[in-house]
């Protein structure tokens, strides 16, 4: 073994990195250990220390002590003083007073411009005869906003139509945890011990034997919160590599296998993969028999697609493709890190479903050393579905959903249409968009491939505010508001997106820039004071409000009132044990599975293709925060229904309440 965690960690200096302290003083900096979510697109959270001085955001360097990165950064990361301090960043908002475009502005307070937004939907919207659903909110990629944006449109702005603009559909990351939870009830990672504080050195955890590389680059792009390092450890420690990919990257040169596929012929080697485990019985039976349906029907399926058939669709040697399914499937403990390929495919969904049907047959779920369902730190669980919850009622069903462009089809996603949204914006069907509000996007250029017809659907938008730390291009061409947003640097926040849980404390300020959190106090207590002033009046209690329920629910504990009666206590509830922590409750279990049944009985109306689906069955609340060590789990409560289409799967939760743990 190469890598020996256990001596990493007795060889940090923790006297000289102050192990246990948050903030202290060296050589003349303010040294702060927090956590970063930085732009652009960061998906994960690093720890780091932040040197100041004078309230200025001098350097800032990995955090060895921190057990997800364990000092290692990116160049978000390295380069973010540059950015922070950069000389042309907006430092107040601002009105425009040229044309469209010609980038004049003047200067104006928070309070004109919360007035002057306030104002215009009263006028052009509300007494116009208009609903709140023709102001339409564009969010981007970035998973430090992807509730709280949903959440400002929802509960501050009234609208239900959050989400992209130009795109067809959300052909990143989407189609992976819609798929995932349609078959296997969660989305699934790999097990390299980010489950425990005490990582790889936890004699707990076993390494993977086998991990599939399939469409990702993950120690250069790190992608979906997965930090690429993580797998060489992994390596270091014994694991093999099977590479698909078209091109030779560091993983295939390193693997057993490298399978270089024709670009976007994943689906042909997944489903001969299943031919051969399937047909040479390599599947693990006792997990299939107790845990997945209709898999004599999927067999049937995969019967005509053979190494042989996959060969001369992805150019590739039958046999390679036979002895790399059978290397995954023989060992003992196997995991797929997959990555934006199978987002972006025409036959995206499908392909998730059937490589997560891999990952069922060979019982290659939820035990250590395999592919983790995970969850959110202490179950906060908030998403692109907040929108949902405080929008009013006649007005979200007014939400642009897929069956405005695509009669009967079903929508199960949180966010607007995109299909619908562009067909709103250039038809004014079903009705107008007539308000744009742009907070962490940049459409016209970060949606590339359909800048020029963004640009036609934003020129006839009557007004449009767009909230960022930086003047965009679509800032500049469209905005008539401009609000200026703090960075990772200047925000007090919380990453709660796979656990642990992880604050962000602000070093320094920039100005009068808001954060979103601060933004949603500052507009929700303008725009609906009967919801903010009783519930969300101040930044500390959203906050609080955030770690208590997600927004998710309105927990019935909470002695302060709110806007409408607390929600019912769900079946599930009696699964949650109330552990109060520094004043804030939190859960001991990270099992309770109602924060995403909902979406997961929803999802699963993409399966009703002819192609079969091997669900794994899940039990609620059968699994603690940590990888649990059984091999097996106790029987689930989830019992399959009659497919809806020939061979597809509709599973979804029971109506009996599941059992307590």
């Amino acid at each position: 073994m190469l890598f020996n965690y256990q001596e990493f960690l007795d060889g940090i200096d923790r006297e000289a990195y102050h192990a246990g302290e948050w903030q202290w003083e060296e050589d003349g900096y303010t040294v702060t250990r927090t956590y970063t979510y930085s732009a652009p697109g960061c998906h994960t959270s690093c720890g780091v220390l932040m040197y100041t001085k004078n309230g200025k955001l001098e350097k800032i360097e990995g955090d060895p002590l921190d057990p997800c990165a364990n000092g290692r950064l990116c160049m978000r990361c390295l380069n973010l003083e540059e950015g922070v301090n950069y000389a042309d960043r907006p430092k107040w908002p601002l009105k425009r007073v040229g044309a469209r475009g010609e980038n004049k502005w003047e200067r104006i307070s928070w309070e004109e411009a919360l007035d002057t937004i306030a104002e215009w939907i009263r006028v052009n919207i509300d007494e116009a005869g208009f609903g709140r659903e023709s102001i339409f909110v564009n969010h981007g990629t970035g998973r430090n906003i992807s509730s709280w944006v949903p959440f400002l449109g929802g509960a501050c702005l009234g609208t239900p139509n959050i989400g992209a603009i130009g795109s067809s559909g959300y052909s990143c990351y989407l189609p992976r945890t819609c798929g995932t939870a349609a078959s296997i009830g969660d989305f699934p990672i790999v097990d390299a011990s980010e489950g425990h504080a005490d990582r790889y050195a936890n004699p707990e955890w076993v390494r993977p034997d086998v991990v599939v590389i399939w469409g990702c680059e993950p120690l250069k792009s790190n992608a979906d919160g997965y930090l690429g390092h993580w797998l060489v450890a992994c390596m270091q420690q014994g694991t093999q590599f099977i590479s698909i990919d078209p091109q030779l990257t560091w993983w295939g040169a390193h693997a057993a296998y490298w399978l270089p596929l024709r670009p976007a012929t994943d689906m042909a080697i997944a489903l001969a993969w299943l031919h051969v485990i399937m047909y040479e019985e390599l599947e693990d039976r006792e997990f299939v028999d107790l845990w997945c349906a209709y898999y004599d029907e999927l067999k049937a399926y995969v019967e005509p697609f053979t190494p042989e058939w996959a060969g001369k669709i992805c150019e590739l040697d039958p046999e390679l493709i036979r002895e790399s399914a059978r290397f995954y499937a023989t060992a003992e403990r196997a995991a797929i890190q997959w990555g934006l390929a199978f987002d972006t495919q025409n036959d995206s969904i499908q392909l998730c479903q059937t490589v997560s049907n891999l990952m069922s047959i060979t019982g290659n779920i939820d035990k250590p050393g395999t592919n983790l369902l995970v969850r959110n730190g202490f179950e906060i669980n908030p998403g692109y579905a907040t929108a949902q919850l405080y929008c009013p009622p006649e007005t979200f069903a007014k939400k642009l959903t897929v069956d405005v462009t695509h009669p009967g089809y079903v929508h199960f996603i949180g966010m607007a249409d995109c299909d619908a949204v562009n067909h709103a914006f250039e038809t004014g069907e079903p009705y107008p968009m007539k308000m744009f509000w742009s907070q962490g996007a940049n459409a016209i250029t970060c949606t590339g491939n359909a800048a020029p017809r963004i640009y036609q659907m934003l020129e006839n938008v009557e007004f449009c505010v767009v909230a960022d730390p930086y003047l965009t291009p679509t800032a500049v061409a469209f905005a008539d508001i401009f609000l200026p947003l703090k960075t990772t640097a200047e925000r007090d926040s919380m990453r709660v997106w796979w656990t642990p849980l992880r604050a962000m404390k602000s070093v320094s300020e920039w100005y009068e820039a808001k954060s979103d959190e601060e933004l949603i106090v500052a507009l929700g207590n303008k725009m609906n004071p009967e919801l903010f002033q009783k519930r969300w009046p101040t930044l500390d209690a959203l906050l609080q409000d955030y770690l208590d329920t997600g927004f998710n629910i309105v927990d019935p504990r909470r002695a302060s009132p709110t806007s409408r009666p607390a929600a019912p206590r769900p079946a599930w509830w009696r699964c949650l044990t109330p552990t109060p922590t520094s004043g804030r409750s939190t859960t001991t279990t990270a099992r309770a599975a109602s924060s995403r049944s909902s979406r997961t009985s929803a999802a699963t109306s993409t399966t009703t293709s002819a192609r079969p689906i091997a669900s794994t069955r899940r039990a609620c609340c059968a699994r603690t925060a940590r990888p649990a060590s059984p091999r097996r789990r106790a029987a689930s409560s989830w019992c399959p229904s009659p497919p809806s289409a020939p061979g597809a799967s509709t599973r979804g939760p029971s109506t009996t309440s599941p059992s307590t743990p």
